[in-house]
């Protein structure tokens, strides 16, 4: 094999590595993130009710383009999602967050296309969590749905 062969093969080799690894990567993104579809003024939330302490990805497609912005929040005290809800003096009215819900910091916002968003959060306590959307430009708060974070069982 001449000298020219073997770079050529190995240039071949580091770009089908490169290429390998972004499908794994992008797979993996796929499968681990959890959808929050806004439209309509609606929010729908497609991933299971409960979920393992840890990082995990929400993908945020807003379709209504009114530039939404995902919050995750653990509420604590015994209070649900119903109890935010009620808050409200109509619905997508604001208002300032209460005591009892505890925002969680996006760890990592990238935005994939356009109207879609994919968001990290750290869910690391034990509780429910409400899942929501704000819109600066409309001042509107809207509600979602709720989900567990459990501890695996002990082995």
């Amino acid at each position: 094999m001449s000298t020219h062969q073997t770079k050529l093969s190995g240039k071949k080799f580091l770009i089908g590595s490169f290429l390998l690894a972004f499908i794994i990567n992008c797979m993996a993104t796929a499968q681990d993130s959890l959808t929050v579809t806004f439209e309509r003024n609606n929010i729908t939330y497609s991933g299971p009710a409960e979920l393992q302490p840890g990082d995990h990805i929400f993908v945020l497609k807003d379709m209504s383009r009114k530039d939404q912005v995902l919050y995750i929040s653990l509420l604590i005290d015994g209070k649900t999602l119903q109890d935010m809800i009620d808050l409200q003096s109509a619905p997508g009215v604001y208002y300032p967050k209460p005591s009892w819900v505890i925002s969680l910091e996006k760890q990592k916002v990238k935005k994939i296309a356009e109207g879609e968003t994919a968001y990290t959060f750290s869910l690391n306590e034990e509780g429910v969590y409400a899942i929501y959307t704000y819109s600066p430009s409309t001042s509107s708060l809207w509600f979602g749905s709720s989900l567990k974070v459990i501890k695996p069982p002990s082995k």
